[in-house]
């Protein structure tokens, strides 16, 4: 129990409160020492609490926490008389008590909540939580099925900065990641490429951080494979739904919090696409889909749109010529204008989103390169592509 006294004060954001706790005050012919008050808007706590059948059990409790100095005022009282003079005030103040033998723990009602109470015979502090819900929620939505654009001065659509929280940079200094997932036997290391810089609530304690993005992870569909709570907030979670694979790490100390995402689905698919272009020149693309006679891509594409993207910024030399082909259905004239049309219009997916247009073509084949039988469904399909050819 003792640890709970400690941890307040060691791992509480610079917040003093100068009111006492609901329903309580000081023992008379007792002072508080006025630089040990800490307050923390949100914390936790487990407690013995008198159970079914009169038995002590372990009682998990959150909310506003008071951690104080208590000393008797001009005198000398052993630490068992202090205690005495504690359990007299508190009785008289209608407080129940829970156990007096080792430390003294009471409990009140005050209005709607309960208020606890815990000190020690050997210390002259004074530990009382007030049970209340976490006055911040994070909300996170979940990671689309394709991989999002991200923009410097914006945040990760999926990764949010804890309530109040403002962007201050983005740092982009690649560097490495390491953590052991639940159940493994070797720790995983991500490589990331960017971190994300933010100026948060100064009163925001490690356990009302980890809490909050523990909840909201999981709510948004992530798992959360280790989280860490002492001077500081730590939290890792796995997204492993919709065909996507995200790392994300998140840390808060002292007013500031970073996030970092790896996105390990991307990052496989885009390597792969640079080792095919690279060995050859040359790749077919079948993530990118349009309806029947439209040169629009469909929101599905967006995911192999995005792996092109990568794979273009990250190689400031490449220059591709994006072409399009069709089956041999439809007239060669048509054929050729519809491709046209859908290589243009992946070009300039690619421009809008940043590549400079002097490093892509387009040009529309139609249906004179087949790569399969065009007699058969799967061939057409086959034949109905976007490719990439390295300039």
């Amino acid at each position: 129990m003792r640890t709970w006294l400690f941890i307040a004060l060691l791992t509480a954001p610079a917040l003093f409160a100068a009111d006492l706790p609901p329903g309580f005050r000081i023992t008379p012919g007792y002072e508080e020492v006025p630089s040990y008050h800490v307050y923390v808007q949100f914390d936790t706590h487990t407690i013995e609490d008198l159970g079914t059948g009169g038995r002590l059990q372990g009682k998990k409790l959150e909310g506003r926490v008071w951690v104080m100095n208590i000393q008797p005022a001009g005198s000398k009282k052993a630490g068992e008389a202090q205690m005495a003079d504690h359990e007299a005030s508190l009785k008289s103040d209608g407080w129940t008590i829970i156990r007096d033998h080792g430390e003294l723990e009471a409990k009140k009602r005050v209005g709607a909540t309960t208020v606890w109470y815990q000190s020690f015979p050997n210390s002259s502090m004074v530990a009382i939580l007030e049970e209340a819900p976490p006055p911040r929620v994070l909300t996170l939505a979940p990671p689309k099925n394709a991989p999002e654009t991200l923009a410097d001065n914006g945040d990760y659509p999926y990764a949010t900065p804890f309530p109040g929280g403002s962007l201050q940079r983005t740092e982009h200094a690649p560097h490495s990641l390491e953590v052991k997932p639940k159940n493994a036997n070797q720790p995983l290391i991500f490589h990331v490429a960017e971190t994300k810089w933010y100026a948060i609530p100064k009163d925001v304690s490690p356990y009302e951080f980890v809490t909050a993005y523990d909840r909201a992870l999981e709510k948004s569909g992530w798992s959360v494979e280790r989280d860490g709570i002492g001077s500081d907030g730590i939290v890792w979670a796995h997204y492993a739904k919709n065909g996507r694979d995200l790392w994300l790490f998140t840390r808060a100390q002292g007013g500031q919090q970073s996030i970092n995402v790896a996105d390990v689905g991307a990052d496989s698919a885009a390597a792969k696409l640079k080792q095919e272009l690279a060995a050859s020149g040359h790749v077919s693309l079948y993530g990118i889909y349009f309806d029947t006679d439209s040169a629009t891509p469909k929101p599905e594409s967006e995911t192999t749109l995005q792996h092109v993207l990568q794979v273009l910024t990250g190689d400031a030399s490449l220059r591709l010529e994006v072409q399009g082909h069709t089956d041999d259905s439809g007239s060669p004239e048509h054929n050729a204008k519809l491709s046209g049309d859908r290589a243009a219009s992946v070009k300039d997916w690619l421009t809008a989103h940043g590549i400079a247009s002097s490093r892509l073509t387009s040009k529309g084949y139609g249906a004179t390169k087949p790569v399969a039988d065009n007699h058969t469904p799967e061939g057409k399909a086959k034949n109905r592509r976007v490719d990439l050819a390295r300039i």
